[in-house]
């Protein structure tokens, strides 16, 4: 069994064990945040390691006493107790100021910056044809308007022509922007969606798919699509697949190959 020492310090009990029957004089002031430190009364000669030349039986009691070690004091007025924050805190705004900066949006991405991603998050995209006529609509559905200015339409329409079961539905998720910097990117991303499918109350729990609209699909749009892929089933807690069309005749789909529903695990994303 150990032999252990009693050390009491006004109201404070503590325990502490002795080395070949010498207590350690910095574990005591550690102990009760002394600069120095007393034993029964009697500034105590330690070694070079710190440890009584004195030694005590197991079972004793020693009354510590001795100076507090000094706390640095918050300034008292508000006005330095504010430059004080400030200065503290410039140098983490600072870092957060330039991480921000460097920020890739989807709609932004170009080539390299997508293979970047890709690399981070461990993906290689397979590449699917297919034929569906599952968004054909008139040629005139954007009547020479931008996506913007049919938003409500586009959403109606959705709505109208998917059943789904009851508790989801579509939403415009424009205003809702994902960021993502976590993860082993040189940069970080973000990204919205046009429309979510989502839970009726609960988006901040994911989707289960986002639809990004275009008039018409090209090279930047699908990369902002993919990219928009990425964001959404890393957070999402359920299966994401991630749409991009012109709700006429062109569409494409991303989602992933294998058993992980999240764009953070390695594995094969398609498009198709």
């Amino acid at each position: 069994m150990a032999s252990t020492v009693t050390l009491q310090f006004g109201g404070l009990t503590e325990i502490l064990a002795l080395v070949d029957g010498r207590v350690h004089i910095p574990t005591i002031k550690d102990t009760f945040e002394l600069r120095v430190a007393k034993i029964n009364g009697i500034l105590a000669p330690a070694d070079s390691q710190g440890f009584t030349h004195a030694r005590f039986d197991s079972g004793d009691t020693l009354n510590i006493s001795g100076t507090q070690a000094e706390v640095s004091a918050i300034p008292a007025s508000s006005d330095d107790f504010k430059r004080v924050m400030e200065a503290l805190l410039e140098p983490i705004n600072k870092i957060c100021l330039e991480k921000l900066s460097q920020t890739r949006c989807a709609s932004k991405m170009n080539r390299d910056d997508l293979r970047n991603v890709r690399k981070a998050f461990r993906t290689v995209l397979q590449v699917k044809d297919a034929e569906s006529d599952a968004f054909v609509k008139e040629e005139e559905f954007w009547d020479g308007r931008y996506e913007v200015d049919k938003a409500a339409e586009y959403l109606r329409t959705i709505n109208t022509w998917a059943q789904v079961r009851r508790g989801l539905t579509f939403r415009d998720a424009r205003g809702y922007v994902l960021r993502e910097a976590d993860t082993p990117l040189q940069f970080p991303i973000s990204g919205s969606n046009d429309v979510v499918l989502a839970l009726r109350h609960e988006l901040e729990l994911g989707a289960f798919m986002g639809i990004e609209m275009k008039k018409g699909l090209t090279a930047k749009g699908l990369r902002q699509a993919e990219v928009e892929y990425y964001l959404w089933a890393g957070c999402s807690m359920f299966p994401f697949v991630q749409i991009i069309t012109d709700m006429r005749v062109e569409g494409a789909a991303f989602y992933r190959v294998g058993s992980s529903p999240t764009g953070f695990a390695p594995g094969t994303v398609a498009e198709g």
